[in-house]
């Protein structure tokens, strides 16, 4: 079995990914929204943006979160119906995070094959309202959950 110290480093790294992945979100929550309200000639740019951001940052730091997140679960040596319900909740929002980069992904194909600019936008304020805001709510139980548990593992 791991020790305590490694599994500390580990949990440190992944908080760290998941600090990652939160600056992500809002920096494409900013430029998304930047280019589809304030300078509409920003709204291409936005799209190609984000489907760099998806495919070179975020993904790689949601597949390190969750190889870090799976690996601590392995080695736990007693699973709470908190641990379940975060468990729960981590997947579901990896899942959702998996949708979002399908729609930048199709949003980027649909820009590169001269799509008409208000199917351009219908599909960005499809996805903004849909997946940052249900994204968000489950990071946010997420995190909750996992201060929880962290607290709880450092007072015991």
């Amino acid at each position: 079995m791991e020790t305590l110290s490694t599994l500390n480093l580990l949990a440190v790294i992944h908080l760290l990914l998941v600090g990652g992945i939160l600056v992500c979100g809002f920096i494409e929550v900013i430029f998304e929204y930047y280019g589809l309200y304030f300078d509409k000639s920003f709204h291409h740019n936005a799209i190609r943006l984000h489907c760099l951001v998806d495919s070179f940052v975020e993904i790689p730091l949601f597949i390190g979160v969750a190889v870090t997140g799976g690996y601590m679960v392995y080695h736990l040596e007693t699973i709470t119906p908190l641990h379940y319900l975060k468990i729960g909740f981590s997947i579901l929002m990896v899942l959702l995070f998996f949708n979002c980069a399908y729609e930048t992904f199709r949003r980027y194909y649909l820009l590169k094959r001269n799509a008409d600019e208000q199917v351009l936008i219908a599909s960005t304020k499809k996805m903004m309202v849909r997946n940052f805001a249900i994204v968000g709510v489950l990071t946010g139980v997420v995190i909750c959950s996992g201060f929880w548990l962290s607290y709880h593992r450092l007072i015991n």
